[in-house]
C-alpha cells in the first residue's frame, strides 16, 4: 500500500504544467503574434489541450485508485477479470469518466468504496471550477473574434457608401477598397513606441535611456551622427530622446511623394521600401533601398522638396528624425553646431555641382557621407575641446571607414549612461550662434 501511494502521490508532477503552459504560451506567441486572429484561436487551443492533459492525469489517478486494494469493491468489478481487458480499452474508460466530471455528460462507472467517493467528489469540485473557468474563456474570445468580424464589415460598408455617394469612379474605388481589405489583412510585425502606452509612465531619466538604446543604433550608421557623439554626445542624446520615432508602413503605403515639402530624414529599418524617381517626363527609375540607409537628408541641411515617391512593396518600418528639431538641437550644442554648419556647407556645395537628375532624395549615401564628414572636420578646423587619443582616432574612424568603425564605435563608448553625457556636455558648453544650414536655391 506504501508503494501504491507513492505513486499516487507522483501525480503532484502536475503542477508543473503550469511553467509548462507559461512556456508553451511564449513560445506559440511568437509565431501567432503577426495574426490576431491566430493568435485567439491559439487561445481556444491552449485551454483545450490544458483541460486535455488534466484529464489525462486524473484519469491515471482514478484507475490506480481502482487497482489500489483487489480486497475491496472498486468501479473496475465489473471489468474482471483486467487481464483480458486490453490497457488501451481501460484508459478511455478512465479517461471518459475524468470527461464527464467535468461537464454534465452521463457515465456508467461509480465509485463503489470511500477512497474512490472522497476522490470523485475531490474531482467534481476541482472540474466544476475548471470548466466554469474554461467555458467563459472560450466564450470570451469567440465573442471578440465576432465582433472584430463585424466591425470589419461595418467599415467595409461605410467605405463603398462613401465611394456610392460621391459617385467616385469605379477604377479608384476598387484601388481603394483593395488597399483598405489588405491593409486590414497584414498586421504589424514590429510594435511601435506609440503603442506601449504605458511607457508614458516612465521615469524621464529611464524613458529616455529606453529611446537611446532603440535610436542611438540607427544614428550610428550615419558618419556624420556617429562623429557628433563622439564630439559632444548630448546631442545625441537629446536627438534620441526628442526628435526620433517610428514609422510603420504597410504593402503599398507611400512614405511621401513627388512635390511635398520635406521635414524629417528617414532610415530604413528593415528591407521592403523602393523608391521612385523620374529622370524624365516620361522615363522613370526604381530601385529597393537597404537596410539602415537614409533617405531626405537633404532636409535637415537645405530646405528641400521631395524628387521622388518611397512606397512599401513589403511591410517595413522607418525611423524619422525631425530637419527641423535637428537644427534647433544643434544651436544649443555649439561645439556640434560648428561641425554641423561646415557639414551642411559642404553638403550644399557637392549637390549644387551634380546635375539636376541625379539631386534625389537618395542622393547621399553612406560613402559620400563618409566623404562629406571627412572633408567638414579638416574645414572645421579645431573643434572647440581636446580630445582623448581613442577619441581623435574614432572620429577618424567614424568619418573615414564607414559602419563597420561606427558599430565599432557604438560597441566602446555608445554603452555609457546618457545622463552622464548630457551632464558633462552641458556643463561644459553654452548656447551657439543660429547656424546657417544654406538654402536650395545655391544648389
Amino acid at each position: 500500500r506504501i508503494i501504491r501511494l507513492l505513486r499516487i502521490l507522483r501525480l503532484f508532477r502536475v503542477l508543473k504544467l503550469v511553467d509548462l503552459s507559461t512556456k508553451f504560451g511564449d513560445l506559440m506567441m511568437t509565431f501567432t503574434m503577426q495574426s490576431r486572429a491566430a493568435f485567439e484561436f491559439f487561445g481556444i487551443f491552449k485551454l483545450i489541450l490544458m483541460v486535455t492533459i488534466s484529464n489525462h492525469f486524473l484519469a491515471c489517478a482514478w484507475y490506480a485508485i481502482g487497482t489500489s486494494s483487489p480486497l475491496e469493491e472498486s468501479w473496475l468489478q465489473p471489468l474482471a477479470p483486467l487481464q483480458d481487458q486490453s490497457a488501451v480499452y481501460l484508459y478511455a474508460i478512465s479517461f471518459h469518466w475524468s470527461m464527464s466530471q467535468f461537464t454534465p455528460a452521463p457515465n456508467n462507472f461509480h465509485p463503489m468504496n470511500m477512497r474512490e467517493r472522497w476522490f470523485a467528489i475531490g474531482v467534481l469540485l476541482f472540474g466544476f471550477t475548471m470548466f466554469s473557468s474554461f467555458l467563459g474563456s472560450i466564450t470570451s474570445l469567440l465573442t471578440h473574434i465576432r465582433n472584430s468580424a463585424v466591425t470589419r464589415t461595418e467599415e467595409d460598408m461605410r467605405v463603398r457608401e462613401f465611394l456610392s455617394q460621391n459617385r467616385v469612379s469605379l477604377q479608384l474605388g476598387n484601388r481603394v477598397v483593395t488597399y483598405l481589405r489588405q491593409k486590414s489583412i497584414e498586421t504589424k510585425r514590429r510594435v511601435l513606441e506609440a503603442d506601449v502606452r504605458c511607457f508614458q509612465d516612465l521615469p524621464g531619466s529611464l524613458h529616455m535611456e529606453l529611446r537611446f538604446e532603440v535610436y542611438s543604433g540607427v544614428l550610428a550608421d550615419h558618419p556624420l551622427f556617429a562623429t557628433l557623439a563622439v564630439i559632444q554626445p548630448a546631442l545625441i542624446c537629446d536627438a534620441c530622446d526628442s526628435i526620433m520615432s517610428q514609422r510603420y508602413l504597410t504593402r503599398g503605403h507611400e512614405l511621401f511623394h513627388t512635390g511635398v515639402q520635406c521635414s524629417s530624414a528617414f532610415a530604413t529599418l528593415n528591407p521592403g521600401l523602393a523608391y521612385k524617381w523620374y529622370t524624365s517626363p516620361r522615363d522613370s527609375q526604381e530601385i529597393d533601398i537597404g537596410v539602415r540607409e537614409w533617405l531626405c537628408e537633404a532636409a535637415v541641411w537645405i530646405r528641400w522638396v521631395h524628387r521622388g515617391q518611397a512606397t512599401a512593396m513589403t511591410q517595413c518600418t522607418v525611423a524619422t528624425m525631425s530637419a527641423e528639431g535637428f537644427r534647433q538641437l544643434a544651436r544649443s550644442h555649439p561645439i556640434a553646431f560648428d561641425l554641423c554648419r561646415v557639414y551642411a556647407q559642404t553638403f550644399a556645395d557637392r549637390m549644387g555641382q551634380e546635375s539636376a537628375e541625379s539631386r534625389v532624395d537618395i542622393w547621399c549615401s553612406k560613402e559620400l557621407a563618409s566623404e562629406l564628414t571627412a572633408d567638414a572636420l579638416e574645414r572645421a578646423g579645431p573643434l572647440g575641446f581636446p580630445l582623448a587619443a581613442s577619441e581623435a582616432e574614432m572620429v577618424r574612424s567614424a568619418s573615414s571607414k564607414g559602419v563597420g568603425a561606427e558599430r565599432s564605435f557604438k560597441g566602446r563608448r555608445w554603452s555609457a549612461q546618457p545622463q552622464v553625457w548630457l551632464a558633462r556636455a552641458r556643463d561644459a558648453v553654452a548656447g551657439g550662434p543660429r547656424p546657417d544650414y544654406g538654402n536650395e536655391e545655391r544648389m
